[in-house]
């Protein structure tokens, strides 16, 4: 039973709890030997286990003692009185009663965050109340889903376990289809996790829906080339993917605050769900997966034939216009 413990402890200690503690100095007892028959009738056992165990009478539940600060999550107490609970129940019951206790962490619900300009970094930090442990600890990220699917959000964010702060440290994993993460997260006190009857705490990521901004694609651009038989200004624009990712049709290239002298030849259509509305938009044929890039090739009505300038933007799949 011991051993038991002491294998299973560097779960726990992984999960951010913790295990068992023996502490440094502890001395086992010893005197490996046979078993004998006299133990059934209370006698001396006439031996004790290889590596023994550590000493008779004594509780290990923590620096504290049973639900003290830092107690443990594996406890042990090994008595003399042979095959009986009696001598332990005291022990066990103050032990157990910081978990059946029942007073969690609590996350507080209705959260959200939006991912920063650029895609990666810094999204803000989770509140949460503490419970009837110690301070607030071993924050995790359990799942996540996108426009209700199940995928791994888990991953493509992070969150710190000491504090809670939420991160994206690698853009390149957004799903560009999305335009909200749903996270489930887990927080600890030391003593129980907020999680409950298997009903999660979530936050939701907000994902603007510009491509450009959110550092999902880049865009390289021309000069303006003046053809004089049509008498309009051309430009090649090249929309690269940048995550890892389909970026999925149709995929828009809008023209923001575009100079008064000029217009876009032939658009698609004109924003109007998506702020600033009002602005051109061309679009892309086809999806345009991890890593690749298309060419648009944008004609310009600019009878002034002076500056043509303007602010792109990318919108892509089901995103409204």
């Amino acid at each position: 039973m011991y051993t038991t413990g002491a294998l299973a402890s560097p779960v726990w200690n992984l999960l951010g709890w913790t295990g068992q503690i023996i502490p440094d100095g502890t001395v086992f007892t010893t005197n490996p030997a046979t078993w004998s028959s006299s133990e059934s009738s209370g006698g001396p056992t006439g031996g004790e286990s290889i590596g023994g165990t550590p000493p008779f009478n004594t509780a290990f539940t923590g620096p504290n003692g049973p639900g003290g600060a830092g107690s443990a999550t594996v406890a042990w107490r090994r008595h003399t009185a042979g095959h009986t609970d009696a001598p332990e129940f005291p022990v066990f019951a103050q032990w157990a009663a910081q978990y059946l206790w029942d007073k969690r962490p609590v996350i507080t619900a209705g959260q959200s965050f939006t991912l920063p300009t650029g895609g990666a970094g810094a999204l803000g930090t989770v509140a949460a109340t503490p419970g009837g442990g110690g301070p607030l600890q071993n924050w995790q990220i359990k799942g996540a889903t996108s426009n209700g699917v199940l995928n791994d959000g888990a991953y493509t964010f992070a969150i710190d376990p000491n504090t809670g702060a939420l991160s994206i440290p690698d853009k390149t994993l957004i799903d560009p289809s999305a335009t909200t993460y749903t996270l489930s997260l887990m927080v600890g006190d030391g003593l129980l996790p907020s999680t409950k009857l298997g009903v999660d705490a979530t936050v939701s990521i907000n994902i603007p829906t510009d491509l450009y901004a959110d550092g999902l694609v880049s865009i390289t651009k021309s000069g303006f080339i003046y053809n004089f038989t049509t008498k309009r200004f051309s430009q090649t624009v090249i929309i690269t993917n940048l995550t890892e990712n389909t970026i999925p049709s149709p995929i828009g290239l809008v023209f923001d605050n575009l100079s008064a002298n000029a217009t876009v030849y032939n658009p698609a259509g004109v924003t109007v769900n998506q702020a600033p509305a009002g602005s051109s938009y061309v679009n892309a044929a086809g999806s345009l997966a991890s890593g690749a890039s298309v060419t648009l090739t944008v004609q310009f009505n600019n009878p002034t034939k002076g500056d043509i300038s303007y602010t792109p933007r990318v919108l892509a799949g089901s995103v409204s216009r």
